[in-house]
């Protein structure tokens, strides 16, 4: 059984010695082996200071899901500050979500800038009879939003549209 799952080891001067820190976004026992979580680092609320930007996959036989969060040391503990959700699911009724996320300005705190896509496929009609009909159309939509750093003193701060 895993002890440290979901916790990130920082060696320390001792011989063998680590610090653990719990990473709320590490996932813990996951049992899809189609689960993936590639985190990277970004400027993206301070010059100086990192964020955690994490991109988590996962997968069955008819859905993909995919997340994409922010995530920030705020008064001692790992934060979110924002989270996104996309991704498709097939079937008579299919569709899919498409979203791209991207820092804007030199200023800091920096938007972020969120173009975003849907597609829904196929639907059932109910008829007065009680019969169904199944229709084969598509609806297709696109939306493109601003979201900015907020923080208010007391309070973790976070992104919330502009």
């Amino acid at each position: 059984m895993k002890l440290l799952t979901g916790v990130v080891l920082h060696p320390l001067s001792g011989k063998n010695s680590f610090c653990a820190t719990p990473m709320g976004f590490l996932p813990g026992v996951v049992e899809s082996q189609a689960f993936r979580v590639v985190f990277s680092f970004e400027n993206l609320t301070d010059p100086v200071r990192q964020v955690f930007r994490v991109e988590e996959t996962d997968a069955d036989s008819r859905n993909e899901y995919q997340t994409l969060s922010y995530w920030e040391a705020q008064e001692g503990s790992l934060r979110s500050i924002f989270t996104i959700e996309s991704g498709s699911h097939m079937g008579f009724v299919h569709g899919s979500t498409e979203v791209k996320v991207t820092p804007v300005g030199d200023a800091f705190p920096r938007f972020l800038q969120i173009k975003e896509s849907s597609r829904d496929c196929g639907k059932f009609i109910y008829m007065p009879s009680g019969e169904s009909v199944y229709e084969t159309s598509c609806t297709d939509a696109e939306n493109e939003v601003r979201m900015c750093y907020r923080k208010s003193p007391g309070a973790s701060g976070g992104y919330d549209k502009c």
